[in-house]
């Protein structure tokens, strides 16, 4: 008894990722010219803080709408961190900008079930697990959408659109559209324009968003994508 109440009280580890040496790359924010629609999948939105809760989760289903998808791994605090302040940026964006149409959502990875994995690590009911990550009076709070991702089946499909930079190139120019490993996937924070295409791929290990710099960067980089999607920007030019 005295165990598990010990166990019910204890907090989720804050457990900060550390790269690899042999294997570090930085992503490159620039867009990627590239003009690629990104692949679709359809997962359960696991959020219960979401207002999709329990509802299908698409790329296709938010055509129409600038996306940023984040790839997360619930277990880890810096990653819970992030989650946290792009759904500051997703209210932001509600309140400063209602006309124009911006999400974001998150893709988990994990080998098992979510909901099987959490509750061997924490050992806790996952109502209080939930609420512990994301709910309103945690440090990381969201309402974002957030769906789980199996046998890297989004995380590989997706990670040869993304530009990287080998950590030892001489210059920026030496890039590469493939990861090293699907697991360097962690913290990237896919764009997508209103038509799916991939806009610009940020790493949020390199690029905090404690930092307002990167914060600001990222919030308008999705404001001038949604401008653009609307014509508002060539409006606002003739």
């Amino acid at each position: 008894e005295q165990n598990n109440e010990q166990n019910n009280n204890q907090e989720a580890p804050n457990i900060d990722f550390e790269w690899n040496t042999e294997e570090k790359i930085t992503k490159n924010i620039e867009d990627t010219g590239s003009s690629l629609v990104m692949p679709n999948f359809s997962r359960t939105d696991l959020n219960p803080f979401s207002s999709t809760y329990g509802s299908e989760i698409s790329p296709q289903g938010y055509l129409g709408s600038v996306t940023g998808w984040y790839f997360i791994k619930a277990t880890w605090g810096y990653c819970r961190g992030q989650f946290g302040l792009l759904n500051t940026l997703q209210t932001e964006l509600d309140t400063d900008y209602p006309d124009l149409s911006i999400e974001i959502l998150a893709i988990n990875r994990t080998d098992v079930a979510l909901n099987e994995a959490l509750a061997e690590q924490y050992q806790l009911p996952l109502d209080e697990l939930w609420a512990s990550f994301f709910g309103p009076e945690s440090p990381s709070q969201s309402s974002l959408p957030f769906v789980n991702d199996l046998e890297w089946a989004i995380w590989g499909s997706w990670g040869e659109y993304c530009t990287i930079e080998g950590e030892n190139s001489d210059t920026a120019s030496e890039t590469t559209l493939a990861h090293i490993s699907p697991s360097d996937h962690w913290r990237d924070l896919y764009i997508l324009s209103a038509d799916n295409e991939l806009l610009a791929v940020y790493n949020l290990t390199t690029y905090n968003l404690s930092q307002p710099d990167n914060y600001n960067q990222i919030k308008s980089l999705l404001i001038e994508a949604a401008r653009d999607a609307q014509g508002l920007n060539q409006a606002s030019s003739e």
